[in-house]
């Protein structure tokens, strides 16, 4: 993750879960130590600009929002297909 042109190390991420139907994803966000994470939550397409913009390392998820986050997913491109 860079600011201002200054590297500020490495961006992790943990997807832990879902929230209101897949609308909105809960993860652990942390920076330079994966084990010192702050919780965030936020809508399903700012979460993918916000891991894309801080070229985030995704850790493997938590095991019981692992397969949460792949039903969305595959929605998401079901849906996608359908527009």
């Amino acid at each position: 993750m860079t600011l201002g042109g200054s590297n500020l190390g490495t961006a992790y991420v943990r997807v832990i879960g879902m929230r209101r139907g897949g609308t909105f994803v809960e993860f652990e966000y942390s920076l330079n130590d994966a084990d010192l994470t702050v919780e965030l939550v936020m809508p399903l397409k700012e979460f993918d600009t916000f891991c894309a913009e801080n070229a985030v390392t995704l850790l493997e998820p938590a095991r019981e929002a692992e397969t949460v986050v792949e039903t969305f997913q595959r929605r998401e491109r079901t849906v996608g297909r359908q527009a």
